[in-house]
């Protein structure tokens, strides 16, 4: 997972008003496959799914792009309230 695959869904995903959000991939290291990502910008992907992805940047942009998705839409905050 690089930076250079981050930055065209970061450049388009459109924030909600008053929040800002400096997207930072991170790698789990636990073999597992799943990713998530926290209020804060981080987008944690675990380490199964980032050797599953390796091959392909389509698919790691999907996996990032999927996840700054549910940050811009908040949807940390729903689960919490």
């Amino acid at each position: 997972m690089g930076c250079s695959v981050l930055e065209r869904p970061v450049s388009q995903a459109t924030p909600p008003p008053n929040l800002t959000v400096v997207w930072e991939p991170r790698i789990v290291r636990d073999d597992q496959r799943n990713a998530y990502a926290s209020p804060d910008g981080a987008i944690y992907v675990e380490s199964g799914l980032a050797k599953r992805s390796d091959s392909s940047a389509g698919l790691r942009a999907a996996i990032l792009s999927h996840e700054i998705a549910h940050g811009v839409r908040r949807e940390w905050a729903r689960g919490y309230l």
